[in-house]
């Protein structure tokens, strides 16, 4: 589980479902900081979508996994301000 890189954000698989706290946390406030790969990037209008739509983004092993433990949804978040996911946001 990890965030996984879109063109345009982040997915996040949900194996704990749609109850765990952070996850509330991040719908309530509508935003949040990601660090991936040595970076913060800050994301904003999240959605929860079914596994399915978040599958080209994922890596072959994480889609097996997800299927053989019933995870049937992720996170999905978008960069704020179109930078890519190269850039950090806090110059």
């Amino acid at each position: 589980m990890g965030p996984f890189p879109t063109e345009d954000g982040y997915v996040i698989e949900l194996p704990y479902g749609t109850r765990s706290d952070w996850l509330k946390n991040v719908v309530a406030s509508g935003s949040a900081a990601i660090v991936h790969d040595g970076g913060a990037f800050e994301v904003d209008r999240p959605e929860i979508l079914p596994i399915a739509e978040a599958v080209p983004y994922l890596p072959a092993h994480e889609v097996r996994r997800a299927h053989r433990f019933g995870v049937d949804q992720c996170l999905r978040l978008r960069r704020r301000g179109g930078r890519g996911p190269n850039r950090d946001p806090y110059p």
